[in-house]
């Protein structure tokens, strides 16, 4: 029977590798959801009382939007310089 994988790579640790991946970008995907929309913060400086006190609502929700326009500027800037190098293979 041929070798399912011809790199060389046992099954188990390339499973374990992919599996490991995915748990990975999984979690970090969650973690940015969380601390970006949902969660809000724990606690907000008010102006009047200067004293900290609970706040129900989490960044997005109180106009704070810069993280998320960053996290797609570097999503988008990822993608595009994925995307360069096969004009590059196809000039050749």
């Amino acid at each position: 029977m041929a070798d399912p994988i011809p790199s060389g790579w046992p099954v188990w640790k390339a499973t374990t590798l992919a599996i490991g991946t995915g748990i990975l970008f999984g979690s970090t995907q969650v973690l940015l959801i969380l601390t970006l929309r949902v969660c809000p913060s724990p606690f907000l400086q008010t102006p009047r009382t200067n004293s900290l006190t609970p706040h129900s609502q989490g960044p997005y929700e109180r106009g704070v939007e810069w993280p998320m326009t960053l996290v797609g500027v570097i999503s988008a800037i990822l993608l595009a310089s994925g995307l360069i190098p096969p004009y590059f293979e196809i000039a050749k």
